[in-house]
Order: structure tokens, then C-alpha cells, then sequence
């Protein structure tokens, strides 16, 4: 089986990273004891979201 190659769109896997920030935050939302973990993974998605070129973040609501 071959692997798809990287195709150099450093967006994508900025948006799959983002994604992954917000899994982490809902896995910590489960523990409550662990609530200001959570709200600082929150905090870092949105300023990393915030970072990101806006053509980009149009892109990706496009895939909805």
C-alpha cells in the first residue's frame, strides 16, 4: 500500500491540529476536577484559529 504525499498544504494539517485542541479539551471536560485544562486548551485553539490566514479559515468552512 502506498502513502498518499504530502502535498505542502501546511493548512490542513493546521486545521487537524485545531481539531486535535479540541478533542484534548473535551477529553479534559469529562474530569472535572481538570476544568482550567481545559479552558486553557480552549484559549490556545481560539488563538491559533485567530492566527490562521482568513482565506484559509473560509476553506474550511467550505468542507462542511
Amino acid at each position: 500500500m502506498t502513502r498518499k504525499r504530502n502535498t505542502g498544504n501546511q493548512h490542513r494539517s493546521r486545521r487537524r491540529d485545531l481539531i486535535g485542541l479540541l478533542d484534548a479539551a473535551r477529553y479534559w471536560l469529562k474530569d472535572r476536577s481538570a476544568l482550567h485544562t481545559a479552558r486553557g486548551l480552549l484559549q490556545r485553539y481560539h488563538i491559533e484559529y485567530a492566527l490562521a490566514p482568513a482565506s484559509t479559515r473560509r476553506r474550511w468552512k467550505c468542507g462542511r
